[in-house]
This record gives C-alpha cells, sequence and structure tokens, in this order.
C-alpha cells in the first residue's frame, strides 16, 4: 500500500514554518502608496475640520494666475500627532509642499489591469444554484481570484476579487474613484469633475489636470505569474490645461528609496510567525504511524516561534523640481543627501527673479538621531525675500518638545506605536492576547497600544512667528472617545487643539478655545474600534497521505503572523480620526473679555465593518463625508457666563445617483500544500472537491467570504435655512431649497428661497448637459462644444416669482448666454425687458434639434472680437460706446483700456516687451523706454482725427507729457517720435472722441502704474510679499501706504 504524508515530508525542518507563510502571499491583499503619497493622502484619510479637531495651518509662497484662474502655492502642516511611519516630506515633519498634484492607487488584492475584469460578484451569486448554496460552484467561481495560487497560473485565468482604490488631489480638488470592468471610473466621493480613466480630471470650468508620462509616474515590484513585475502606484500632475489653451507644466526629479547612502527608505514591515502543531485529527481508519507525524506532534503541539522578518517595498520618490508658465517659472531646490527643500524662487519670462523663499531646519525637538525620509528634520525659519536680495521678511517656528527615549534607534522608533499608528514608547510589541498560550505573554501585549499623548506631540507645531513680529500658539489635547458614552473616555488616535492663542502686540490678542462633544462632554467618535484581531493573520494547512488511491487527512498544522502594524482589510480603520458632532468656539480678548461662541454641529462619516479571517474588515461609505448640519453664533450675554444666540444656519443634505457595484472580501483559512504541477490552482484540493467528499466534508469550506461592494453616491445640499434673532426675541427665517433635476451633471437647476409667508423666489438655470442633441446652428454648436469640453457654463437663468406652493408663476427676469461656437467664450448676453411679471414665459428648449428660446429677448450686451489667447479686446453695450483692450506681457495683463473705440483703431507701446532700455531711472512708468527716436505705421485705420500722446525726457532729467490734437487719418498713420539723446515712454494713439487709460505690470506682482486719460499717473510699490505697500501720485509722493497683520 502506498502512503504518502504530507505533514511529514515538510516538518522534517521545522524552520520552513516561515516559508510556508510565503508561498501563500505571492501577492499582498493591499499595496499601500509610496512613502510621499501617503504624506498627502493623511488630509484625505484624516481631514481638516473642525469636527476633527485638525486645525488648518498653511503659509502662503506664491500664486500662480492666468486671467481668472488660480494656482497657489503654499505650505501646510498636519498636526494630527507624530507617526514614526517614515512618510516622506521635502518639508521635514509634519509640513507639505502643496505645489503638484497625484493620482495614487492602493492595490487591493491583484492590480486591476493585470486580472481583468473584476469579479464584481455578490457571495450569493457565486455560489447559486437553483436558489441554493452550491460550495463546488463557489469553489470554481473563487479560485480564479485566489491570491494564493502558484506562481505558474496563467494570466489569462486570474481574476481580480477587488477593485483598486483611486485617490486624487490637485488645486483644492480631492476625493477617491475605482475604476470599473469597463475602465470607466466610479466615484466614490461626491464630485462635479470628470475623471477620465487613470490619466485626467476635469473640472466644472473646463480646466483639464493631467498626470502621469516620462519621469512622472511611481511604480513599484510586485510579484505576478511568478515574475517580478513593475506596477504603476501614482501618476503626478503632468500638466494644466485651460479652456484658452495656455498649459502650466510641472517638472520632477526622481530618487529610489533602494539608495543605500541618502536616508530615503520605504517604511520596514516586521511580522512575526507562529506555527501551531497538530490541533486537529480525523481519519480513525488509518491510524498516524509515520514517525514523523508522531515527532511533528511531540515537539509542536504548542508553537514555534520564528524569527522576526522584516520587509520593505521599493519605490522611487518623485519631487517637484520647476513649474513653467506662459509668463514665468518657478525652481525649487534641495539638498543632494536628504531632499529637503532648500528655496523656492520665481523668475518672469525675462529671467528675473522675483520673489524667493529660502527654508531652513533643526533637528526635530525629542528625537534623538537622525531618521530616514527627514522625520528628524523641522522646519526653523522660512524666508521670504524679493528681487532684492538684502529685503526680507521672515517666519519662525517652534515645536513642543517631550523626549522619545527609542528615538536614537531607527529600527525600534519605527516599532513604538499606539494602536493607529502614533508614536508611544511600549508600541514595539504586537498585540497578541494572553489567552493564546501563558507564554506568549512575554511576547506581546494589548495595553503597549494605548495611546501616549507627550509622545505623540512631540515635534509638533507649537508656534508661528509671522514678519510683522505677531504670533500664533497652538496648544493641543488628547481625542477621547467612550464606548459607554460616559466620561473621561479613553484617548484616541491623533490629537486635536485645545486652543489657538493669536497675539498681534498690544491689545491686539486674541484667545480661541475649542470644546468637543454633545454638551461639550469632550467625548467623539472612534469610528473604528481597535482590536488585537487586527494585527495577525492566520490560515491552517490540512496533513495528508495517499492511502488505495484516497487521500486520508491526518492532521492540521496553523499558521499564524502576527504585525506590530493591522492587517490590509482593517487597515483604513486606522487611519480614520475621532469625530466630534459638536464643537464650541469661545473667543476671548486679550483682557479675557468674553466675545461670544460659535457651536457647529457636523454629520459622522458612515462606514460599513465585519470580520473575516478573525479580523476586522473595514470601508468607508466615502460620499457621505463630514458636513457641517448647523452653526450657531451667539454673542455675550448681559450676566458673566451667559450667551445669547443672533444667527442660526441649517443645511440638509440629500443623496442622488446611488450605485452598488457587487464584490467580495475572501480570506482562505485553510489549504492543501502545493503539489509541483503545470495546473492553474490545488490540484489535489480541487480533485477532492470535486469528487464531493474528504475536504469540504472534513474541514469545511476553504474560504472565509463578506460581502463587500463598492458603494458609489453624491451628497448635495438640499436646503440651507438661516435664522437672524435680535433682543427683543423676534426672528427672520430664509430658507432656500436646492433641486438637481437633471442627474447626469448634478448641478443646481432650480433654487427656491421664502421671501415672506406668501411667496418664494424661483431660479431656474439651465446647462449644457441638459440637452443631449443640440443641433447645427451657432448656438447649437456652442453647447456641443460646451459639453463636450465639460463646461458647466449656465445657457439660461430666469427669476420667477411664486405662491408658496408654486402657482401663478411669473418671469421677473431672465438671461440668455450665446458662446462662442468653437470656443469657450462668451459672444453675446441676451435679456428680457419686464415691466410687469410676464405668465407666459418659454424657456429654453431644443427638441429634435430645434432651438425654441423666447421671442422676447433681446441683445444686450457683445463681446465682439477676442485674440488668439482668448482675450477679450472689444466688446460694447446696446445703445452705449464700444471699449476696447490692448493686452500685452505675453498677452496675460491688459496694458491699455480704450473707450468709444475700435480695437482696430488704438495702439500702446510702453516698451515693457521690446524696443527699449532698462532701467528704472530712465522710465516714465514701468521699467523700459525708447532712447532717441521711436517709428512705426498703423494700417485698417477707421477714417477720422485722432490723438497722439506720449512722454519724452530732458536734459535735466525731467519727463514732459506731449499731446497731439485733430491728426487727420486717412487709413493709416506713420508715427515717427524723435527725441535725440534722451528717452521716450508711453506712447498712445487713438481716436479724437476717445478715453485711453493705460497701465503698466511687474510681472508675478502687480499693476506697477495706471495713467488716466488726460495723462495723470499713480504708482503702486510692494513688499516681499506681493502684498501692495504704498500708493504714489505722479510726482512719487506717498498717498496712501498699507500695514497688514495675520489673519486671527
Amino acid at each position: 500500500m502506498f502512503r504518502r504524508s504530507l505533514c511529514g515530508i515538510l516538518l522534517l525542518n521545522i524552520g520552513i514554518s516561515a516559508n510556508l507563510f510565503s508561498q501563500y502571499s505571492e501577492t499582498q491583499h493591499v499595496i499601500p502608496p509610496s512613502p510621499a503619497i501617503a504624506a498627502y493622502q493623511k488630509y484625505g484619510d484624516y481631514p481638516v475640520s473642525y469636527s476633527t479637531g485638525l486645525p488648518d495651518i498653511k503659509i502662503p509662497l506664491y500664486d500662480i494666475k492666468i486671467k481668472d484662474f488660480v494656482f497657489p502655492i503654499d505650505i501646510s502642516f498636519h498636526a494630527s500627532g507624530r507617526r514614526p511611519d517614515y512618510e516622506f516630506s521635502t518639508l521635514g515633519v509634519g509640513w507639505l509642499l502643496n505645489a503638484s498634484g497625484y493620482i495614487s492607487r492602493e492595490i487591493r488584492d491583484r492590480p486591476d489591469e493585470l486580472a481583468s475584469p473584476g469579479m464584481e460578484k455578490s457571495i450569493a451569486d457565486i455560489g447559486n444554484t437553483n436558489g441554493f448554496w452550491d460550495p463546488l460552484k463557489a469553489y470554481n467561481n473563487l479560485i480564479p481570484a485566489d491570491i494564493t495560487i502558484p506562481a505558474n497560473a496563467s494570466s489569462t485565468y486570474l481574476k481580480d476579487a477587488e477593485h483598486d482604490v483611486y485617490s486624487y488631489s490637485v488645486n483644492g480638488i480631492s476625493g477617491k474613484f475605482i475604476l470599473d470592468d469597463g475602465r470607466d471610473a466610479v466615484p466614490l466621493t461626491s464630485t462635479s469633475c470628470y475623471i477620465n480613466s487613470y490619466a485626467r480630471i476635469t473640472d466644472e470650468k473646463g480646466v483639464r489636470y493631467e498626470f502621469g508620462g516620462t519621469n512622472k509616474t511611481e511604480f513599484t515590484e510586485i510579484r505576478f505569474n511568478g515574475q517580478a513585475t513593475n506596477i504603476e502606484m501614482a501618476r503626478h500632475l503632468n500638466k494644466i490645461i485651460l479652456p484658452s489653451g495656455e498649459e502650466i507644466t510641472f517638472t520632477y526629479g526622481t530618487r529610489w528609496t533602494t539608495i543605500s547612502t541618502d536616508r530615503i527608505e520605504s517604511p520596514p514591515v516586521s511580522t512575526r510567525v507562529l506555527t501551531y502543531g497538530n490541533l486537529f485529527r480525523f481519519d480513525n481508519t488509518y491510524p498516524l504511524v509515520d514517525p514523523a507525524i508522531q515527532k511533528f506532534e511531540y515537539e509542536m503541539g504548542g508553537y514555534n516561534v520564528s524569527n522576526i522578518t522584516t520587509s520593505r517595498r521599493d519605490y522611487p520618490i518623485l519631487y517637484l523640481k520647476s513649474i513653467e508658465f506662459s509668463y514665468g517659472k518657478v525652481f525649487f531646490t534641495y539638498d543632494d543627501t536628504t531632499l529637503k527643500l532648500q528655496s523656492m524662487e520665481v523668475f518672469n519670462l525675462n529671467n528675473v527673479r522675483v520673489k524667493s523663499v529660502e527654508f531652513s531646519y533643526i533637528r526635530t525637538p525629542g528625537t534623538l538621531s537622525e531618521l530616514p525620509n527627514n522625520n528628524s528634520a523641522s522646519l526653523s525659519t522660512l524666508i521670504l525675500k524679493g528681487n532684492i536680495s538684502s529685503d526680507l521678511d521672515k517666519y519662525t517656528f517652534d515645536y513642543y518638545n517631550y523626549q522619545l527615549p527609542h528615538s536614537s534607534d531607527t529600527q525600534e522608533f519605527n516599532k513604538r506605536t499606539d494602536w493607529w499608528g502614533y508614536v508611544n514608547s511600549t508600541g514595539d510589541r504586537t498585540p497578541v492576547e494572553s489567552y493564546e498560550s501563558p507564554a506568549l505573554v512575554q511576547r506581546g501585549c494589548v495595553d503597549c497600544k494605548s495611546a501616549g499623548y507627550f509622545s505623540k506631540i512631540s515635534g509638533m507645531l507649537k508656534k508661528i512667528v509671522y514678519p510683522t513680529g505677531g504670533n500664533t500658539e497652538f496648544i493641543y489635547e488628547p481625542n477621547l472617545y467612550s464606548l459607554s458614552g460616559t466620561t473621561p473616555g479613553t484617548e484616541g488616535p491623533g490629537l486635536r487643539i485645545g486652543k489657538i492663542i493669536s497675539d498681534g502686540g498690544t491689545e491686539n490678542k486674541i484667545v480661541k478655545t475649542y470644546k468637543y462633544g454633545t454638551n461639550e462632554d469632550g467625548l467623539g467618535k472612534l469610528i473604528y474600534m481597535p482590536n488585537a484581531r487586527d494585527f495577525r493573520s492566520y490560515q491552517s494547512n490540512i496533513c495528508y497521505f495517499s492511502a488505495d488511491n484516497r487521500v486520508i487527512f491526518s492532521g492540521a498544522y496553523s499558521i499564524i503572523s502576527y504585525a506590530l502594524r493591522p492587517v490590509d482589510n482593517a487597515a483604513e480603520g486606522y487611519r480614520q480620526p475621532i469625530y466630534y458632532p459638536f464643537v464650541t468656539e469661545y473667543t476671548e480678548s486679550a483682557s479675557g473679555t468674553n466675545n461670544g461662541k460659535v457651536i457647529y454641529q457636523y454629520s459622522i462619516p458612515e462606514t460599513v465593518t465585519a470580520f473575516i479571517g478573525t479580523a476586522g474588515s473595514f470601508r468607508m461609505k466615502n460620499w457621505t463625508g463630514n458636513k457641517m448640519l448647523s452653526k450657531e453664533v451667539y454673542k455675550k450675554g448681559s450676566t458673566p457666563n451667559s450667551y445669547k444666540l443672533i444667527q442660526r444656519d441649517q443645511n440638509v443634505y440629500n443623496t442622488f445617483n446611488y450605485r452598488i457595484i457587487p464584490q467580495i472580501r475572501m480570506h482562505r483559512i485553510w489549504g492543501l500544500d502545493y503539489e509541483n504541477t503545470s495546473f492553474n490552482y490545488r490540484p489535489l484540493e480541487m480533485n477532492h472537491a470535486n469528487i464531493g467528499y474528504g475536504t469540504f466534508e472534513y474541514y469545511g469550506f476553504p474560504f472565509e467570504l463578506i460581502n463587500n461592494p463598492i458603494e458609489s453616491a453624491v451628497e448635495k445640499i438640499e436646503s440651507q435655512t438661516s435664522t437672524i434673532y435680535d433682543d427683543l426675541g423676534g426672528y427672520m427665517d430664509t430658507k432656500t431649497s436646492y433641486f438637481y433635476d437633471n442627474l447626469a451633471h448634478l448641478q443646481p437647476t432650480r433654487t427656491e428661497t421664502i421671501i415672506s409667508n406668501k411667496e418664494k423666489i424661483i431660479e431656474e438655470i439651465k446647462y449644457p448637459m441638459d440637452f443631449l442633441s443640440p443641433g447645427q446652428t451657432p448656438i447649437q454648436q456652442a453647447i456641443t462644444n460646451l459639453k463636450n469640453k465639460h463646461i458647466f457654463a449656465p445657457l439660461e437663468k430666469s427669476l420667477y416669482l411664486s405662491t408658496l406652493t408654486g402657482t401663478q408663476k411669473r418671469l421677473v427676469s431672465s438671461q440668455f448666454f450665446a458662446y462662442n461656437p468653437t470656443k469657450p467664450l462668451l459672444d453675446s448676453v441676451m435679456t428680457i425687458d419686464v415691466e410687469e411679471p410676464i405668465s407666459n414665459f418659454t424657456p429654453l428648449n431644443i427638441e429634435s434639434q430645434v432651438l425654441t428660446i423666447d421671442n422676447r429677448y433681446k441683445s444686450r450686451h457683445y463681446f465682439d472680437v477676442y485674440d488668439a489667447y482668448s482675450n477679450l479686446l472689444q466688446q460694447h453695450t446696446a445703445h452705449k460706446p464700444v471699449a476696447s483692450y490692448v493686452w500685452g506681457y505675453n498677452q496675460q495683463y491688459p496694458m491699455a483700456e480704450v473707450v468709444n473705440a475700435l480695437s482696430k483703431d488704438i495702439f500702446y507701446l510702453s516698451f515693457e516687451e521690446g524696443y527699449g532700455t532698462y532701467t528704472n531711472a530712465k522710465s516714465k512708468t514701468g521699467k523700459w523706454s525708447r532712447k532717441d527716436a521711436f517709428s512705426t505705421t498703423l494700417t485698417g485705420l477707421t477714417n477720422g482725427k485722432y490723438t497722439l500722446s506720449y512722454w519724452k525726457s530732458s536734459a535735466d532729467g525731467l519727463w514732459n507729457y506731449v499731446m497731439i490734437n485733430d491728426i487727420d487719418v486717412n487709413g493709416s498713420y506713420a508715427i515717427a517720435i524723435s527725441n535725440p539723446g534722451y528717452y521716450i515712454d508711453d506712447i498712445r494713439f487713438y481716436p479724437k472722441d476717445a478715453q485711453m487709460t493705460t497701465y503698466t505690470y511687474d510681472q508675478l506682482v502687480g499693476m506697477t502704474s495706471m495713467t488716466d486719460p488726460k495723462g495723470k499717473i499713480t504708482y503702486y510699490e510692494y513688499d516681499n510679499s506681493m502684498r501692495l505697500q504704498h500708493i504714489r501720485d505722479q510726482d512719487r509722493n506717498i498717498i496712501k501706504s498699507y500695514k497688514y497683520h495675520y489673519k486671527q
């Protein structure tokens, strides 16, 4: 009789236990983003909000402005508490540079693109046969998605049980999405943006953010199909494309975490593996006589502890090097070794530096040694300079200093965390329950993962001292929660702000104190409770031997892996903050005078928790978010410590476009070991599953399953009610309701505001997306163009009066906006003259490609001419003079505005873009003037009389204003100005009856002069922070000055 014992074969070497574990782990359940992306994603998991107790701490550095588009560059501090995760930042502990954007992903099970399509099935779907659970059918459906299948499996056979989750953040837009089986983006958070797969996000104004490309993509290596494969983990912002076609481009440098000389590393992952012995015996017919099995049972009746294993995952770290736009550049310089940001410089198109920012650092207080990824560096000073290097504004930063005793050892510091990953002094041990085995008490603990306030506050920002000399101090408290709802509560993840003290000098000090929880009890909602089970993974292996062509099950051994961080399925729950349903902000003056209070009420995000493989499983209903429900403003009362309500604002939300995509979360709880065959999965296990006895019969279904669907929806404001209270007890309510009649775009199509106890105002808005097949007229082509560019520009806005029930609806005003057929630019605005409310108004409609608008519309305003950069060159209002414009500085700034002249009939030249000599001393306005002479010929002019004016300098150094009137023009005119040896500036030519106002600018800073139609000049000067400092008259006498104080 042939007999083969798998246990006997495997356990000849007890050290094989670690290898057994790794063979079931070709692919992790979750592959996290790089340390650099993780630092930014923290703002998504732990948002800035009163409800989380996280203050909004930002220092603005520079704004890139192109027309009405603004891209801010700033730095921010996340004051949630000190973490030893080795998140990477070029600014050290807590600070982040916000000057770019990204789309990243968290791989769930297999990468989407390597095992497509996904399963998108529920538990009922995978095992349903005629309404009954069919374990064999379920097993066959699950095997392709089992990440423990052998390395030689065919990739065409594999499926993916869970969709990867993508996160994005750019220019104040952030959220999450998945790609469904059709590779279409399904938003998980509320958004009005259009997400094009994994490469582009378009906002509702048609601004396109494009991601990825050469040297703009992060990836990591995984093992797939037995081979090392590079998988994209993040795409960084490549360019911004405005509706006008103008672009902002970004370039990056790359540093791999594998380089050993620069202290830029991936965080280590430490695991302790325990192998438990022969816990189960099944078959009495074939007694266990194999000596190896007996030895196994004797030696491993309890457990064996393998050595702790430490692994790292390598990534390329991308760091921003430059930003280029139509009229300037921004450069970032870093330390060669650590990649700490050293400076930021802003240059105009003439390569003249207009601003620089310098950064310096100290060893993070409380830290005893240098830690990887700048985790022991803290920003100490920030110096802003203008184009004159000696002028500066200086910020300084101070931090809380509590010594972290284990920060002298890189590995130990990374291990010592509380449940949620914040620093504590005892958290290096795994949270193993004592009942597992008495000996394990020495190897693990539960209490060691408790939060430690003084550990996580160490290195947090304490004070900012501003260039003005004022300062802001931050005082923190521990977050608290309670299962029973009673005080004092238990310390939870992170920190909350307790007090902000803003001191602007004598008699200018404001103290804001924050109280949390219902009735200020200090307790918040911990949306996922920590548990030791979440720090281990468990699997059993079946021992068997073959006899008489049968498989005899002789027992099992178990592999349990304990880790210092939570298992993949529960990890997201441990990244969440405590949420407070109520937060009260008290304000006091320097003398302690009570200045009132504000009470905020917030919703708590919805979550789903379950258990799988003995550990927890967590997911967010991301669209529910954390929204303000109400705000109550109180002034101080007539008696001490009393308050009087003066205003209450209430918000109500509604959910739209709910969608559910089924998927399961699976965990293999037992399995037979692999045989060396070419099959796609465990052949022996599958064979006996098909026979229908043995495997499932003895040990149950090999997978533990939970439904883990993807849920998507959008929450929009449904109503806002504002109530104003007077001192006599009276009040006035204003309620506005919002309606979203087109679920395709979810813009407010209708708003209703109650204005009395009898009437309400209704505003109706129509958008391009409201029309499916617009047609071919110019107006209809314009609608198609706006739709294609994802621009939610209103086409028609109509205002009505009606009764409270909506009857007697009468139009009181309406506007129709006509756009250019090929560019997203207004051509004209039409209105309806309403002397008395109209009851028979015809709203805009397109049916069968036929456009219908009310015939009482009249064109009121015309946008006549644009240039190639979408700059308006000429416009006019019906029965009023035309206005024309000259643009300069690479077509970014309006240099001249002329009233009562066509754009083709005007000329202005200030020599700021050529033909000039660069010297402030020899220019009347701006920085440039022309020496000796200037001439040019203008053609295509309207016949008539014109005016020529200019400034010229003389031997005494003074400037003289010259104006020549009544110049006869017949189609063309030759301007010829001579001033030998001296200078000419600000040449203006325009029709006699027109009026011209001209401007000069310091590129990237602001307007430096304005010359009115009479030639009178006003000058503007700026400080190093590019803020207006002085206004001077024509003789450069100061007529107004500005001093700035930081917001308190």
